[in-house]
């Protein structure tokens, strides 16, 4: 006797099955008529969490930072339309920094395309600039053959945005009504069903390592650039570095003497190192062309992203030292344009590899102005620590820095792009403990952060911290639901200083009528009632003792709370200009006194 099926519910079944089975964990829904055979396949696993979210825009946001946080794919499942184009902003983000998602979009029937029919666009290969693959999966059919397609793509996706190549991949999935699953469109026998619903194992296919050989001649270059000079540097650019990597660079620096940057928004600053060769300032160093050009390389290794730092950015735009990166994938992150060569290989075995490379005191003590570097790095600390205990509330250099000192061990600080990780990378040094550091640097927008931290503190089983300005508050209001919804615990500290503070920085600042208008762009909004319309909890801060004691009493609860801090941009631009005033004098002191003592 035959069984009666709906046909889009078992190709949704078997497409969900097969995800199961490749390992997949988590999945984030927005509601929508199309995507019902997918809603009613994921909601049907037993082992898959699932996570509705209304708007899609921020459920992509959210998707991004629960896969940031557990490092493992989160699928995303949305109607047909313009639901699909929502999921972009994300995805963007996601390519950029290597997130594995899994975007599954419900679709209209091929043949309504272009034909005027409701919540239809060409949703083939929309994402097509920033995919890592593309399959549109057919319409659902019950051939042995079109099932097997099914499930071998399927594999084929999930171990690409995995392993193979992470980041996003997007499949199109077209259905026909009915989606119910009492809607009945087909009867099929019951041991094909069966064979139907056997699924593939999730083999994970080999990388092409046909990059091997192109590392070797790229390493013997750097070896002989190595051994004629010792004055160079290793770049930490941002990204998520281990302690095993943290330990394995260390030792490289040590052997060549190479000093390490560690870059604001990489972990690199928050794993323990007793390595006195690590500079932390590099971006206050580096304002002033001349101080660049005083502190050039010969050589530069860098990992992880292109710097935060504009002054960095700058220093190798002029450098005349030859720069390699390093990273699994070969990405190039480099605005500059200017490396010699990508080695397409895990930082930790390149550390392992140039280390043996290298007997144990292959060098001698460098007395190279840049060697000097750590030193001057730890003189510019002190002279930190002094400025920012002066300095007067609310200054917004010192907000990071309170509390990246007042955090435990193990929470998790996600900090916005504009000014807050500018900050961070300004004021933020070594910190007394192991934090896990989070950004959105891949496409460095101030879009989705509320609702990347949502993701990141849902997958997490410590408080979480974001650190955020005004403008991307504002743009993400929409992710303060995911706590009213799911109760997720969040405490946002949220430095509003009405509008685009960045702006300030720049040359146009100095044409007020233009500046005010069009740039800083003053939006006076109030935010408390925002907060407390979506259950959340509401301060102002008007001390650093307020801000410290709240950050603490928030920490201990499982609620939404946003601590507002007011601030005033052009004030907070002047006491930084002052900071630097102070750093650029003593930089200049200390190349004076090195090139006396050494002539």
């Amino acid at each position: 006797m035959k069984k009666s099926i709906n046909r889009n519910i078992l190709w949704a079944q078997i497409f969900a099955s097969q995800l199961d089975k490749c390992g997949l964990k988590n999945v984030c829904f927005s509601p929508g008529s199309r995507s019902t055979p997918l809603t009613f396949a994921f909601a049907s696993r037993k082992k898959i969490k699932t996570h509705i979210i209304i708007d899609e825009r921020s459920s992509g946001f959210f998707a991004l930072g629960l896969a940031k946080k557990l490092h493992q794919p989160v699928a995303l499942v949305t109607t047909s339309g313009t639901a699909v184009a929502e999921l972009y902003p994300a995805i963007v983000e996601a390519y950029q920094s290597r997130i594995p998602l899994i975007i599954c979009t419900a679709d209209r029937p091929p043949n309504l395309r272009f034909s005027g029919a409701n919540q239809t666009i060409n949703q083939e290969n929309i994402f097509v600039n920033h995919i890592r693959m593309f399959t549109d999966l057919g319409m659902p059919s019950l051939s042995k053959h079109k099932l097997n397609e099914l499930k071998h793509a399927t594999v084929k996706g999930y171990s690409i945005a995995n392993t193979i190549n992470p980041g996003p991949v997007h499949f199109n999935l077209p259905f026909e009504k009915p989606f119910e699953p009492d809607s009945i469109t087909d009867k099929i026998d019951p041991q094909k069903l069966m064979e139907s619903k056997t699924l593939l194992k999730n083999s994970v296919q080999k990388i092409d390592r046909a990059s091997e050989r192109n590392n070797k001649n790229l390493l013997d270059k750097l070896l002989r650039l190595i051994g004629g000079s010792n004055n160079g540097i290793i770049y930490c650019g941002p990204g998520f570095y281990t302690s095993e990597f943290v330990k394995e660079c260390d030792s490289l620096s040590k052997k060549i003497n190479f000093p390490i940057f560690a870059d604001g928004a990489s972990n690199f600053r928050f794993l323990k190192s007793s390595n006195k060769n690590i500079v932390n300032n590099f971006s206050n160093i580096f304002r002033k062309k001349e101080i660049r050009k005083a502190f050039d390389a010969d050589v530069i290794i860098q990992f992880g992203k292109a710097p935060t730092s504009q002054g960095m950015l700058v220093y190798f735009e002029e450098t005349s030292g030859k720069k390699f990166l390093v990273n699994e994938f070969g990405d190039l992150h480099d605005p500059s344009l200017s490396t010699s060569g990508v080695f397409n290989m895990k930082p930790i075995e390149f550390c392992k590899i140039l280390k043996s490379k290298f007997a144990k005191n292959n060098f001698e003590k460098n007395d190279s102005l840049l060697s000097s570097l750590p030193k001057l790095d730890r003189e510019i600390e002190l002279i930190k620590n002094e400025f920012l205990t002066k300095s007067k509330f609310p200054f917004e250099g010192k907000i990071i820095y309170e509390i990246a000192n007042s955090i435990s061990v193990n929470h998790n600080l996600m900090v916005s792009n504009s000014l807050p990780i500018r900050d961070l990378d300004f004021f933020v040094s070594q910190s007394a403990a192991k934090i896990n550091l989070y950004s959105n640097r891949g496409a460095s927008g101030i879009d989705g952060i509320t609702s990347t931290t949502m993701g990141i503190a849902k997958g997490a089983a410590e408080p979480t911290i974001l650190v955020t300005g005004d403008l991307a508050f504002f743009h993400d209001l929409n992710g303060l639901a995911l706590h009213k919804h799911s109760e997720i615990p969040l405490t946002i500290v949220l430095v509003n200083n009405n509008g685009g503070g960045i702006f300030e920085m720049l040359p146009i600042a100095k044409h007020s009528n233009i500046f005010n208008r069009y740039f800083k762009t003053p939006h006076n909004l109030s935010f408390r009632d925002f907060v407390i319309g979506f259950g959340g909890t509401h301060y102002v801060i008007k001390s650093w003792k307020d801000l410290r004691d709240k950050l603490s009493s928030s920490l201990n609860n499982s609620k939404l709370n946003v601590l507002e801090i007011k601030t005033d941009s052009a004030q907070s631009l002047k006491l930084r200009n002052e900071f630097w005033d102070l750093v650029n004098s003593k930089c200049t002191r200390f190349i004076n006194e090195f090139n006396k003592a050494n002539n």
